[in-house]
């Protein structure tokens, strides 16, 4: 039973040595824009994420009005009788 356990401490720590060593090049953003930032503060993160961020696929969920044009493509959504819809 105690080579068995061993076994299992040593997989657990390959999975973890593979799940840590993993690259992706997706940013989910949920909201950063929606709260305490005014325009400029908005203008500046995007600068920042632009410089740092670079070969990135980034998504970014708001509520905010007036962002579309700070992206390349932008996904706008409404809720109908409780159901979120892709408006086009």
């Amino acid at each position: 039973m105690q080579l068995k356990n061993k076994r299992e401490r040593e997989r657990e720590r390959e999975v973890a040595r593979f799940k840590n060593s993993v690259n992706t090049n997706l940013l989910i953003m949920d909201e950063v824009f929606d709260s305490f930032l005014d325009g400029f503060g908005t203008e500046e993160f995007l600068k920042i994420i632009r410089f740092v961020v670079k070969d990135a696929n980034i998504f970014v969920i708001s509520h905010k009005t007036g962002m579309e044009d700070k992206f390349d493509t932008c996904i706008k959504f409404e809720k109908i009788k409780g159901f979120s819809r892709m408006v086009d």
